[in-house]
């Protein structure tokens, strides 16, 4: 397994944790729940990293792909 495959373990980590914080807040920000809050920005944040995962391993698959410049 590559080590880069172990970052896609994070977002589950932030999402576990933070429900259990977030749900003990009653803060709106922006009106919204601080719970909605934290589950949007978890699916933004683990959209980034599977990006940044398929980045790095297309680049090792494929490294005549690379453009330097």
């Amino acid at each position: 397994m590559k080590k880069i495959y172990l970052l896609g373990l994070l977002p589950i980590f932030l999402n576990v944790l933070g429900a259990v914080f977030s749900t003990k807040v009653e803060v709106f920000v922006g009106g919204i729940p601080a719970m909605l809050l934290w589950v949007i920005a978890g699916v933004l944040f683990t959209s980034a990293i599977l990006y940044v995962i398929h980045v790095v391993d297309s680049r090792a698959a494929h490294p005549s792909m690379d453009v330097e410049k």
